[in-house]
C-alpha cells in the first residue's frame, strides 16, 4: 500500500554555483566566495531548489519539509505559493545575511538522517561531500539522497539531470516505482590538477533512488594509454588547421581542448575558458562578462567568435557542468551555429544512449538547442549526435 504522507529533507547551499559564471571554477571556501561576490556573482541555488519543489506539486499537499531555517532552505520554501508544510530546524547559519559553511550542511544532515523519507540537497560536488560527511556522523541510518544540480563542479553520480529530473526521481521513489542503489560522490583530485590533469576522485557513496534516465552518472576520467592522447592530438591538429583568419575561438575547459593550445604553443587554463585568434591569445581565464566584452569588441570590428567545447565523459553534458562561463547570454551572443563540439572516441562511446545533454540554467535555451550536431571525434572525422 502506498503511503499517503511523506517527510522530505531539503538543504540548500545558497552560494553553490556562484563561482561558475565569473570564472572561479567553484565556490568552495570563504575567500573564493568573497571574490565571486566582488565579481558580481548571483546566487542561483535557491531558485534551483524552488524549481525542484515546484515539480513536487503532485505530493506537496501531503509532504512535510524538514529544512534549516533561512537561506539554507526555510526562506526558499516560504516564497512558494502555496507555502508547503515546513519544519525549519534552528541552530544553523542559515539566517538572511549570514555566511554558511559546509559544516552547517553536515550538521543538518546528521540531525535529520533516519528521520526523513528522502533528503534533497541543492549544490555541487563540494555539497555532496558535506552530505556524505553528515551521513557518517551520529546515530540513525543513512537516508536516501538526491542532488539538485546547482554547483559548478557536478561530477558525482548522485544528481538529477536538472531540478525537474531530481523531482521526478523523488516522485517515483516515494510512489514505490524504483528502488535504491549506491551513487558515487566525486570531486576534482587536487593533486592531479596541480600536475595539469583533470581527474575526479572518489570520496564515497550515498544511497540514491535508481533511475538512470533521470540521474546522471559520475564523471568518466580520461583512460590511461597513448591511444586516447593520440586521439586528442589529432583532434587538436584538425581544429588548429581549420581555424579561420580573423575569427576568435573561445575554448572551454578540459583535457580534450588543452592540446589545441599546445599545438599553438600557448598556455591553456585547464579549468578555465581561454580565447585565441590568429594564433595569439585573445583572452585568458575569461568569465562570463569577459567573454561578452570580447564578443562585443569583435562585432564592433566586423569579426565573429566561435565556441570550442567538449563534453563531460559518461554524463554527456555539453553546457552546465564545469563550464558555466558559457552562460545563456554568452551562447546567444556567439550563436548556436558557431559551436564546435570535440570529444574523443572513448567519450563518445561513454555517452548515455549516444546522446548529449544540456543544463544551461535556461529552459527556453535548452529547448531551442535540442537537435542534431556534428561532433569532431578524430582528424577530419565527424559523428552526428543528438542533443536532447
Amino acid at each position: 500500500m502506498i503511503r499517503k504522507e511523506f517527510t522530505i529533507g531539503l538543504v540548500v547551499n545558497p552560494v553553490a554555483g556562484m563561482g561558475g559564471s565569473v570564472g572561479l571554477k567553484g565556490t568552495d571556501g570563504q575567500e573564493v566566495l568573497g571574490r565571486a561576490i566582488q565579481l558580481g556573482a548571483i546566487a542561483r541555488a535557491p531558485q534551483r531548489a524552488r524549481d525542484f519543489v515546484d515539480k513536487l506539486l503532485p505530493i506537496r499537499a501531503r509532504a512535510r519539509f524538514v529544512t534549516p531555517g533561512g537561506i539554507m532552505g526555510g526562506s526558499v520554501l516560504d516564497e512558494l505559493d502555496p507555502v508547503p508544510d515546513i519544519h525549519a530546524l534552528d541552530g544553523y547559519a542559515g539566517r538572511p545575511g549570514s555566511r554558511t559553511t559546509g559544516e552547517d550542511t553536515s550538521r543538518f544532515v546528521a540531525a535529520v538522517k533516519g528521520k526523513v523519507d528522502v533528503l534533497a540537497f541543492a549544490g555541487g560536488d563540494g555539497t555532496a561531500r558535506d552530505v556524505l560527511d553528515g551521513m557518517a556522523r551520529g546515530d540513525g541510518e543513512p537516508c536516501p539522497v538526491i542532488g539538485i544540480p546547482a554547483g559548478v563542479k557536478i561530477h558525482s553520480g548522485v544528481f538529477g539531470l536538472t531540478p525537474a529530473h531530481a523531482a521526478l526521481v523523488v516522485l517515483k521513489f516515494l510512489s514505490g516505482e524504483i528502488g535504491l542503489g549506491d551513487g558515487e560522490v566525486m570531486d576534482i583530485d587536487e593533486a592531479a590538477f596541480r600536475e595539469g590533469r583533470v581527474e575526479a576522485k572518489l570520496y564515497g557513496y550515498l544511497r540514491i533512488p535508481v533511475e538512470p534516465a533521470y540521474v546522471q552518472g559520475s564523471k568518466q576520467g580520461a583512460p590511461a594509454g597513448l591511444s586516447d592522447d593520440e586521439n586528442k592530438d589529432r583532434i587538436a591538429e584538425h581544429v588548429v588547421s581549420s581555424m579561420e583568419p580573423g575569427t576568435c575561438y573561445v575554448v572551454g575547459p578540459g583535457s580534450t581542448t588543452k592540446p589545441i593550445f599546445d599545438k599553438l604553443g600557448l598556455q591553456k587554463t585547464l579549468l578555465g575558458v581561454d580565447a585565441v585568434m590568429d594564433g595569439e591569445l585573445a583572452g585568458t581565464d575569461l568569465n562570463e562578462s569577459g567573454i561578452l566584452a570580447l564578443v562585443d569588441r569583435l562585432k564592433a570590428d566586423g569579426k565573429q567568435a566561435k565556441i570550442v567545447v567538449t563534453v563531460i565523459g559518461k554524463q554527456g553534458f555539453l553546457f552546465g557542468r564545469g563550464n558555466l562561463q558559457f552562460s545563456p547570454a554568452v551562447i546567444r551572443a556567439i550563436g548556436l551555429e558557431n559551436i564546435i563540439i570535440v570529444l574523443t572516441r572513448s567519450k563518445l562511446a561513454s555517452l548515455p544512449d549516444m546522446k548529449l545533454r544540456n543544463d544551461t540554467r535556461d529552459a527556453t535555451l535548452d529547448a531551442e538547442m535540442r537537435g542534431l550536431y556534428r561532433v569532431l571525434v578524430d582528424e577530419s572525422e565527424y559523428k552526428i549526435v543528438k542533443l536532447e
